[in-house]
């Protein structure tokens, strides 16, 4: 089965700060939305409070999937960045978002998500800046030119994260 990325430019720390009365209608309105669609699950209550400060991280269950709720939190609160990726560990790459850390203080683990804060963004575009050129140095007889263009889309997701000032959450499909 192929994975694919998506990758979203979102400002976690404003997400992290809505107010009490303004969350609560956002999660009825997420929930309304989820269960129209029949995509509505209990994990996808549990992990909407969470992100928008109504329930305490340490109160969930440990093994939640948070796929759902978290793509529709993205579509609705983030940029979508232009065209999808492979998995992230594809790119053979070192990139934090391999350690598979979900934002909002939830555990990792689920490897549908993961994120990394701007400051990390920054770091990881600067490190990375000539890891498109490296394909080209790899002894295979293997075209890699899609190794190259999937880099290049990712370093490209960071570059739009820098300019917009965001951070960087990736769902997998």
């Amino acid at each position: 089965m192929t994975v694919y990325t998506t990758g979203y430019a979102i400002d976690l720390e404003a997400i992290s700060s809505t107010p009490r009365s303004e969350a609560v209608g956002i999660v009825e309105i997420a929930l309304e939305e989820l269960s129209a669609t029949g995509d509505l699950v209990d994990d996808d209550v549990i992990a909407l409070e969470v992100i928008f400060g109504l329930r305490e991280v340490s109160s969930f269950p440990k093994h939640i999937d948070l796929a759902v709720a978290f793509r529709w939190f993205c579509k609705n609160f983030g940029v979508v960045l232009p065209g999808t990726m492979c998995g992230v560990y594809v790119l053979e790459i070192d990139t934090a978002l391999l350690n598979g850390i979900p934002p909002f203080g939830f555990p990792a683990g689920d490897e549908n998500i993961s994120h990394i804060a701007l400051a990390q963004v920054k770091q990881e575009r600067e490190k990375l800046a000539g890891c498109v050129e490296e394909v080209a140095t790899i002894d295979t007889v293997e075209d890699l030119s899609w190794l190259a263009d999937e880099r290049r889309t990712f370093l490209r997701w960071l570059d739009i994260c820098i300019e917009k000032d965001k951070d960087l959450v990736v769902t997998q499909a």
